[in-house]
């Protein structure tokens, strides 16, 4: 078993790794809001919010104590590769972000550059005549 102490950060750090939110009828968000501003607070709200966004089961997956959140064999792992598919993305979308910006900083040196060599060509031609 593993666990996530509550109001450490660890639980709100997994959160925005694994990207909360869902796309969920009305009436059961404004039930899960209500049930997560009551868990909230016993100091509770941010694990049961990943562990729901995670589609987990109070006694099935999961369990709290008074400080620890207890989680079944294979929830951790379950967890983690979900943390790890979202850090996949974001790497991805990263990686893009950067070569769009380094391309484009390259082209800008090689304005720059193709603008110093025609001025230096404009000035040894004007010297030359």
């Amino acid at each position: 078993t593993m666990s996530l102490r509550r109001g450490s950060g660890a639980a709100k750090a997994l959160a925005a790794k694994i990207g909360i939110g869902g796309a969920a009828a009305k009436s059961e968000a404004n039930q899960a809001q209500a049930e997560l501003e009551a868990q909230s607070a016993l100091g509770r709200g941010d694990c049961l919010l990943i562990l729901r966004q995670a589609n987990l089961h109070e006694y099935r997956h999961y369990q709290f104590g008074k400080t620890l959140v207890f989680l079944r064999n294979g929830v951790e792992a379950m967890l983690n590769n979900a943390v790890s598919s979202r850090m996949k993305a974001v790497l991805w979308f990263q990686k893009l972000a950067r070569g769009r910006v380094a391309r484009a900083a390259f082209a800008t040196r090689q304005e720059e550059l193709l603008a110093v060599r025609a001025a230096a060509e404009a000035a040894r031609a004007k010297r030359a005549a």
